[in-house]
């Protein structure tokens, strides 16, 4: 889990719509530079901490010098040239390996969703039509912060544009000689899915709900989290198919009727089992089943039973038929070898 923000305190009533937190930015990069890499000859712990300029905590510039060897005397008199490091990122010093010579950097995400512009035509003192050979960058490419974005050569010295900005080259202009950074979020929105009560949070990382209701463990799933009201279905009629509903029914389903399930954009199905194959048509790649759950597919899946053409165990099928219209929440996520995880369907009142 990464920080994000949280929208709920400890002791509050949620519904199943209620938004509970939110990223707005993508998990931070981390960074690994190694100080001595192509001159590990060169490598010496006590020349690392001498000369580094950073500790932990520090908040490095792309560019920035972050280590210095000053020359001796009689490095001075053969001309060696000192070594210096620049850093080829921007990011927080997290962590710093003494024994390997290496920083761990973490990004900072400080980023503006607001379009930035720059006249690069302005800057580098060139015609609009003339800046995308001074560009470094294309468009779709990623910026960073002070990371290098155009340079004019001239005979003397280079004229240098460094990015005010972090966030994706999205426009680039030659009628105005603009360039356009904005940061794109992926925005991901965590809601409660369930008639609960807030129990815990924790470090402002993550949440701990009470909830009551019925889980039904499965075998196996696919996909990601999803809620909605639970259909059974003695058999399958398309009409029946309602937008948003888990689906339950007593057997294995078909190719077509998969794709049916998908046209009528059911949130999630729960089935005794499936043919191995037309789980990996739909998932468009063989199947690795140590770990699934989180596979991007237009609706959820449990398998009560495996693989194969299998029908519901009469309590189970009796279970799932007095859930009728409750509220259901499918979580598909599964592990099957150490630390065993089983999807489950949870259902409420």
């Amino acid at each position: 889990p990464y920080a994000g923000k949280i929208y709920v305190s400890e002791g509050d009533k949620v519904n199943p719509d209620t938004l509970l937190g939110e990223n707005l930015y993508d998990p931070p990069r981390i960074f690994i530079l190694q100080i001595f890499r192509g001159r590990e000859s060169h490598m010496s712990v006590e020349k690392f901490r001498k000369n580094l300029l950073v500790q932990v905590g520090t908040e490095v510039k792309s560019g920035q010098l972050i280590y210095k060897e000053d020359q001796s005397f009689l490095e001075s008199i053969i001309s060696t040239s000192a070594f210096n490091f620049l850093s080829p990122v921007r990011g927080k010093v997290e962590k710093i390996d003494w024994e390997n010579c290496t920083l761990l950097l973490r990004e900072i995400q400080d980023y503006s969703f607001e379009p930035y512009v720059i006249n690069l035509s302005q800057r580098l003192g060139v015609r609009p039509a003339f800046i995308k050979g001074c560009l470094r960058k294309h468009k779709g490419d990623f910026v960073t912060t002070d990371e290098l974005l155009a340079v004019k050569s001239w005979k003397k010295h280079d004229q240098i544009v460094h990015s005010p900005v972090t966030g994706t080259l999205t426009e680039i202009d030659t009628q105005k000689g603009t360039i356009t950074i904005q940061y794109i979020s992926k925005d991901l929105k965590l809601q409660s899915c369930l008639q609960a009560r807030i129990l815990h949070i924790s470090r402002n990382r993550f949440i701990e709900l009470e909830y009551e209701g019925l889980t039904i463990s499965g075998s196996i799933g696919f996909g990601t989290m999803a809620d909605g009201p639970v259909m059974w279905n003695e058999s399958f009629v398309e009409a029946d198919l309602k937008f948003g509903s888990i689906a339950v029914f007593p057997f294995a389903l078909n190719t077509k009727q998969l794709e049916s399930v998908a046209r009528h954009k059911l949130d999630g199905i729960i089935v005794p089992s499936l043919a191995e194959g037309d789980v990996a048509e739909l998932l468009g790649y063989e199947l690795g089943v140590g770990i699934t759950g989180g596979e991007a597919l237009p609706f959820s899946i449990i398998l009560m039973e495996g693989f194969g053409n299998h029908r519901f165990r009469p309590e189970l099928a009796a279970a799932l038929k007095d859930a009728n219209s409750r509220h259901g929440v499918l979580i598909p996520h599964t592990q099957i070898r150490a630390g065993v995880i089983r999807p489950v369907l949870i259902i409420q009142n």
